[in-house]
């Protein structure tokens, strides 16, 4: 089957900010760039994107109508606060890309790509409508479809704007302080019964994990800083008897002593970015192992497996002690390696078995230093078995069957 791909290019502003452009000729580049074929339009794009980008500086609301080629689409927010411009740019074979354009208010534009497919040889028919949710008007949400199908939904352009600012800025302070207006707008966000379920696709520069059950939604995010350093950020939101529940997660793992042997609360937070969630049920009660990760520095990386449970006042706790690693148990396991190397860590599905590298030194003179750890070509494994984690190494990764335990 041919999928035809369609790069979809958005341009928000606010109503009354000025975007100064000539825009003369932009009808005829588009109507040129549409007409190239997939090799072409990839050779071009770049260069096209960042005329689109320069044209825009001049580009102004009287001015709209000499802008827009005849088969782009314009469209006003409720209180005529927020245009959005758009326009589809159809590809033939590779997948496609959703590229747009947002000024807010006096910023400047920032540009986003994100990919998209859709139905092959079907051309552009593109409409969009902004989402309205009864009691929260201020959640500036989008979907773009074409020919009715939908090929993208942003639940909030105003955090997909903040993210783009925290990416492109170089100061800590002010990455700093973009993240606390990420975090401040967020737990708003989340607190909104309707996006619960939502897997926020629209905000590339964060991870969400939504578990199984549909009852816990966690967002996490990371800052580097200029000494490579880095930290953490993110909320846990919880439904709970109809009623959303958002915990702010505070990063203090630089203040850990003892990560594997330590409990946390939220404020207590071993943070890390978490890309994968899992679920039990330990003594009646669902528990979510997550793995995750950590940049850390400018000298270790690290890969983290913890636990989330619930106290009985439901405030989330992170690590419990049911990693068993010969007659060691420990609340969650942290894996500290080198800069220079990559662990493997994720979960098996069909074998229900977390699998990871295992980390050995590289230089012999410093056999315990994770600056020079690194995977040595040797798998470990964790299976859940009898209400805990436990520990194999030495598992071929062509036949899951563990080997034996380590001690």
């Amino acid at each position: 089957m041919v999928i035809r791909t369609l790069s979809l290019f958005l341009l928000v502003v606010t109503y009354g900010s000025e975007i100064h452009a000539s825009v003369d000729s932009f009808p005829e580049q588009w109507s040129q760039m549409s007409s190239f074929d997939d090799n072409e339009k990839n050779f071009r794009y770049a260069q096209f994107i960042t005329n689109l980008n320069q044209r825009s500086v001049d580009l102004t609301l009287d001015n709209l109508d000499d802008f827009l080629p005849d088969d782009w689409i314009s469209r006003f927010n409720s209180d005529s606060s927020i245009l959005v411009l758009a326009g589809v740019l159809p590809y033939r074979y590779i997948n496609s890309r959703l590229i747009f354009l947002i000024k807010h208010k006096n910023d400047q534009f920032r540009l986003f790509h994100i990919e998209t497919e859709t139905t092959p040889d079907i051309g552009s028919d593109l409409s969009s409508e902004f989402v309205l949710i009864d009691g929260h008007q201020w959640v500036n949400g989008m979907r773009f479809f074409n020919h009715g199908e939908e090929i993208r939904y942003i639940p909030d352009l105003e955090l997909k704007i903040l993210f783009h600012k925290l990416v492109a800025t170089t100061e800590d302070t002010e990455k700093e302080l973009l993240s606390e207006k990420i975090r401040e707008r967020l737990k708003s966000v989340l607190e909104v019964e309707e996006l619960h379920t939502d897997d926020f696709k629209g905000f590339d520069r964060m991870s969400t994990l939504i578990s199984s059950n549909q009852k816990v939604k966690i967002c996490t995010w990371n800052i580097a800083y200029f000494n490579g350093d880095n930290a953490s950020y993110g909320l846990v939101a919880v439904l709970d008897n109809d009623q959303i529940n958002v915990f702010e997660l505070h990063d203090r793992h630089r203040h850990t002593k003892n990560p594997e042997r330590e409990m946390h609360l939220p404020t207590e937070w071993f943070g890390a970015v978490y890309y994968d969630v899992i679920e039990q049920t330990v003594s009646g009660k669902i528990i979510y192992t997550l793995l995750g990760y950590n940049a850390h520095n400018a000298f270790t990386k690290i890969r983290v497996i913890d636990v989330l449970s619930f106290g009985d006042d439901g405030h989330p706790v992170f690590g419990k002690p049911i990693f068993m690693q010969g007659r060691d148990i420990k609340n969650r396991m942290v894996f500290e390696y080198s800069v220079r190397a990559n662990m493997m860590l994720r979960f098996d599905r069909n074998e229900r078995m977390i699998v990871m590298d295992n980390l050995s030194s590289f230089d012999p003179f410093y056999p315990d230093d994770p600056r020079y750890m690194g995977p040595d070509f040797s798998h470990n494994g964790l299976r859940f078995e009898n209400n805990r984690w436990v520990f194999y190494d030495e598992i071929d990764l062509r036949n899951r069957q563990p080997r034996r335990r380590r001690n």
